[in-house]
């Protein structure tokens, strides 16, 4: 008789003694257990999959309230700062709008009235060099230039469309341009960035005289301030003074200064070692009568900048060394033609005299930017700032319509769904205990009274109101009669109902924080343990389905092993017989 392991590898699940497929078997039941555990257990993860949509749809809805109340400011007092400007002329000989232009910005701004005569427009000074032959061929000329600090470096290869490149390739605060007079007379022509009546500073950079070969400038003067004479601005006053100016190859050379009593000193200054406190020092060592070096330090725009300050001296009492006085700009190089002078605005608000170096003004009306773009000295116009709550109604417009639509995503939850004529089913969040918490804030809100008001003490008095289908809507008519009658008491009540909506709301929205975020976090847990319950029971029943598939593999065994007895027990009975 064959070994039960032989029949078993023999006849495995074939069912071929049994005409049973117990491997079908096997698997037919294992897929009933899993039917039957897992399909609750699914439609558990479904509701709580369509709960968390709906949260999240729901929370969509609820931020943008609180969004809009926050980017539009509706619960602050700047929400409700807006202004309007408007310019008038009572010359009817000039035309308001041709001597200034108004914007509004941020700021303290209030409404009010400015009176405005502007009797002189900034403009940017321009120079010229004089006649040169050719844009195109070299100059010849070789140094260095300082132009508003910058060093520039001129090879004698250069042409002229050469040094414009140079020029505006620096960004000196200068543009350089040509102007072909005809086709033998050139000019180099140079205008400032920017307005105002401070010229362009020129300076030699070097022992060579550039600017006067370029015919740019033709006499050094001081750079004077007041009775004294002050230098250029760097941003440090203990390095190098040529290491500030960029200087590749930093000149030496010995400065004279003439004291009060007429007595000259010379000292050595040396650009690639002296820095803006050690040249004061040397001057201040020299003993020179009645004058006395000092640095200074100011801010520009923010930005902490040194100055070297000469008492009493002028161009007469100084000699220049290598033109070191020069690059540090305590002389300066004076333009040979001035095409145009630079010029600072001048104006008066209110009768109060202002000097602007640019003709866009930002400061001088706390919250509003002129612009200058005409004169009309002695004929002032009048500028109205006044304030504008014409946009307020589209505002809480907006508003109304947020709110709205978490309203309707809230009833619409609440809502059955009818599948036939004797069954219906609910929502994700029907019933929900926050859902309907929310609901109760924005009632309460918009139903409580208004404190500070005595006229428009409810959202309603206003014209904001519900229907009769929970629909919130606001009276345009009624909000427009109100804010003409009593403004303040209306901006309060807007600013009132939107604070205690932000605060509300913000309770359960905020994206970190909020209740809706934790119930979201809650769900995804939930959500999350109902799949590993899942995982668990597909591998109890592919477990359960194997040890059936060993069980029936045993029992179709027992099949064969029966068999081969019945067939010997039917050999010897025959034999028997045979006997």
């Amino acid at each position: 008789m064959s070994s039960t392991s032989s029949i078993s590898s023999a006849l495995n699940l074939t069912g071929l003694l049994s005409d049973i497929d117990w491997q079908q078997v096997a698997s037919d039941i294992s897929a009933a257990q899993k039917t039957a555990q897992i399909t609750p257990l699914t439609d558990k993860k479904t509701a709580q999959e369509n709960r968390l949509s709906a949260w999240q749809s729901f929370n969509t809805l609820l931020s943008a309230v609180t969004n809009y109340i926050n980017t539009s400011k509706l619960n602050e007092d700047e929400g409700y700062e807006s202004f309007s400007a408007a310019l008038t002329s009572s010359d009817t000989s000039i035309t308001a709008d041709d001597i200034v232009s108004v914007s509004i910005g941020t700021g303290t701004l209030r409404a009010g009235t400015y009176s405005i005569e502007v009797s002189q427009l900034a403009q940017a000074e321009k120079i010229s060099s004089d006649s040169i032959a050719s844009t195109s061929t070299a100059l010849g000329i070789s140094g260095n230039i300082i132009i508003n600090g910058t060093t520039i470096s001129i090879d004698e290869s250069d042409s002229l469309n050469g040094v414009v490149r140079k020029i505006n390739s620096a960004n000196a605060g200068v543009t350089a341009s040509i102007l072909n007079v005809s086709d033998a007379d050139h000019r180099l022509m140079l205008q400032s960035a920017s307005q105002g009546a401070e010229s362009i500073s020129l300076a030699n950079g070097g022992t060579a005289n550039v600017l006067e070969a370029l015919s740019l400038t033709n006499q050094s003067l001081s750079h004077a301030s007041g009775s004294d004479a002050l230098s250029d601005t760097f941003s440090d006053s203990t390095i190098a003074i040529g290491t500030l100016l960029g200087m590749s190859s930093p000149q030496s050379g010995a400065v004279q200064i003439t004291g009060t009593d007429g007595v000259s000193q010379n000292i050595s200054i040396d650009l690639a070692v002296d820095s803006l406190q050690g040249v004061a020092d040397k001057i201040n060592a020299a003993g020179i009568t009645g004058v006395t070096a000092s640095v200074e330090e100011t801010t520009e725009d923010g930005i902490t900048v040194y100055s070297l300050r000469l008492t009493s001296v002028d161009a007469a009492d100084l000699a220049d060394g290598n033109n070191v006085l020069q690059a540090i700009g305590i002389l300066k190089e004076m333009a040979r033609n001035v095409v145009q002078e630079g010029k600072d605005a001048l104006l008066k608000i209110d009768g109060y005299d202002i000097i602007s170096s640019s003709n866009t003004l930002t400061g001088a009306i706390d919250g509003i930017t002129l612009k200058l773009t005409g004169t009309n000295e002695n004929k002032p116009v009048t500028l109205e700032i006044a304030q504008d709550n014409s946009g307020l109604s589209d505002k809480v417009n907006t508003l109304v319509s947020d709110i709205n639509s978490a309203l309707a995503y809230i009833k619409d939850q609440n809502t059955y769904i009818s599948s036939d004529s004797s069954s219906s089913s609910s929502k994700p969040l029907m019933g929900d205990v926050s859902l309907s918490g929310i609901k109760q804030t924005i009632t309460t809100i918009l139903f409580g009274d208004i404190k500070g008001n005595e006229t428009y003490k409810t959202a309603a008095s206003i014209g904001i109101s519900f229907g009769s289908d929970g629909t919130l809507s606001l009276d345009a008519d009624k909000f427009s009669a109100a804010l003409s009658d009593n403004p303040d008491e209306v901006l309060n009540a807007v600013k009132s109902l939107s604070t205690g909506l932000y605060n509300g709301l913000n309770v359960y929205a905020d994206p970190y924080s909020g209740t809706i975020k934790s119930i979201e976090d809650t769900i995804s847990t939930r959500i999350d343990e109902i799949e590993d319950q899942i995982e668990e029971v597909e591998a109890r029943c592919d477990r359960q389905a194997e040890l059936l598939q060993k069980r029936f593999s045993a029992l179709e065994v027992l099949i064969a092993q029966s068999n081969q007895t019945q067939d010997w027990l039917e050999q010897m009975t025959n034999a028997k017989s045979n006997d």
